[in-house]
């Protein structure tokens, strides 16, 4: 919510033609915008705008005035009867309602936007505040007074002097939430950066992570950040030790696997080499690599189409195959003893020399 709170303060609600009407009203001198012939002399012949130091309703008199005079003129000229003249100052008076409707809704829009950042900033300085559990400036977080019946000679509901414009209180809450900001950003930073290590950590483990970890928002102390820091430290060790676990089974696995040829007998042999297990088999004999100080390091903590991973489940798959795998090696020495035995035996019958037996 921050984050969008954020992106909507920054946005203008003013767009480019009311900002470069309101300069033209702001000049400190009395501007002309002449409206008849450029080789008219007479003063009537040119529209004012009244320097701001004049009322509006002054500024539309004026306008009203010189334009009556100019369309007086033009109409003359034209020959225009009683009747028609109406119809062009209705269609005239029309347009300019519409016009001032107009005006008058969108600075009501920007009016109203800039009471929904007042808001919003007021919310994001309360919340963060208490985030970083430092006193806000309650000051700044009173309500807005009703300007209609705000005295600004007087000290009304926590207001020292004149009512702030809306432009002024926005500036004076984008002042304070500043500093706060930054502070905040860092820790927030610090926090998701943490976060985001403890989510891979359980995730390779195969671990629940606690909701407690994702929460990067409510606490943004120092106390909490060194909290998640530990937590890091903790399951960081956990992850090697995993790891090392992992890389040992993996290890023992592919010897038996080799020394047994298990991959070179038929696909309908049962037993060590079920189906089953061909797909973990094959995940045993592609997990590891060697690093550029021939160290034995697995492809990835996580369970991939051709690597175990070091979950909790990949543990547990990797210490009952290696079972199964000792199992399959002794029962083959077995095997090979009795047959070793009946073939002495054979050779014994059959007298034949010891050279050749060997």
């Amino acid at each position: 919510r921050n984050n969008q709170n954020r992106n909507h303060h920054h946005h203008n609600p003013r767009d480019s033609n009311i900002r470069h009407q309101r300069a033209l009203l702001a000049t400190p001198a009395a501007l002309k915008m002449t409206i008849s012939d450029t080789n008219a002399s007479h003063e009537d012949h040119s529209l004012m705008l009244l320097p701001p130091s004049q009322t509006i309703s002054e500024s539309l008199t004026a306008l009203a005035h010189s334009t009556s005079r100019e369309l007086e003129v033009v109409w003359d000229e034209i020959g225009l009867s009683p009747e028609e003249r109406a119809d062009q100052l209705t269609d005239l008076l029309l347009a300019f309602r519409s016009a001032c409707e107009q005006k008058v809704k969108s600075e009501r829009e920007v009016c109203e936007n800039y009471r929904q950042m007042i808001v919003d900033y007021k919310e994001e300085i309360r919340d963060t505040s208490m985030a970083l559990k430092v006193e806000a400036d309650e000051t700044l977080l009173l309500p807005r007074p009703d300007p209609e019946t705000f005295s600004r000679s007087s000290i009304q509901q926590g207001h020292n002097g004149p009512l702030l414009s809306l432009q002024d209180e926005v500036y004076t809450l984008e002042v304070a939430l500043e500093n706060i900001r930054n502070v905040a950003q860092v820790a927030k930073k610090e926090l998701q950066r943490c976060s985001d290590s403890l989510v891979d950590n359980h995730d390779a483990l195969g671990l629940e992570i606690d909701p407690k970890w994702m929460d990067v928002e409510s606490d943004l102390t120092r106390p909490r950040i060194e909290m998640f820091q530990e937590k890091v430290v903790e399951l960081d060790a956990l992850v090697n030790t995993r790891t090392s676990a992992v890389v040992q089974l993996i290890r023992d696995c592919q010897e038996l696997l080799d020394a047994m040829r298990i991959f070179d007998e038929p696909q309908t042999q049962q037993g060590a080499n079920s189906n089953s297990n061909k797909e973990l088999d094959s995940k045993i004999m592609t997990s590891l690599f060697k690093d550029e100080n021939k160290n034995l390091r697995i492809v990835s903590i996580f369970p991939t189409d051709t690597c175990t991973g070091i979950s909790a489940t990949t543990l547990d798959d990797l210490t009952r195959r290696i079972s199964e795998l000792h199992s399959e090696k002794r029962r083959r020495k077995a095997k090979l003893g009795e047959m070793g035995a009946v073939i002495s035996e054979l050779w014994e019958k059959l007298h034949v020399p010891n050279e050749e037996q060997r």
